[in-house]
């Protein structure tokens, strides 16, 4: 399963900039709770001694390498938003 990048339509973007920089750090760390789950969940499937394709276990692979570098990015820009607050 991937996580679909969050895309704003007009109406949310407006909502958007009239919300603070914390509401948007609050978004960004559930964000990260989650990719930290489905990180965990997508190990425990590679962990797991089951009948798998070798494609199916590359793909897994895969999910948990963008979801990492997924997190990682967030992790900054929850750091720079942190930052600025102070």
């Amino acid at each position: 399963m991937r996580l679909a990048p969050r895309a704003l339509d007009r109406a949310t973007a407006g909502l958007v900039a009239m919300r603070g920089r914390g509401w948007i750090r609050q978004q960004r760390l559930a964000e990260a709770r989650e990719l930290t789950e489905q990180i965990t969940r997508l190990e425990r499937e590679l962990l797991v001694p089951r009948r798998a394709k070798p494609s199916e276990l590359l793909e897994v692979g895969y999910q948990i390498r963008n979801s990492k570098r997924r997190l990682r990015r967030l992790e900054r820009c929850i750091s720079a938003l942190e930052s600025r607050n102070q």
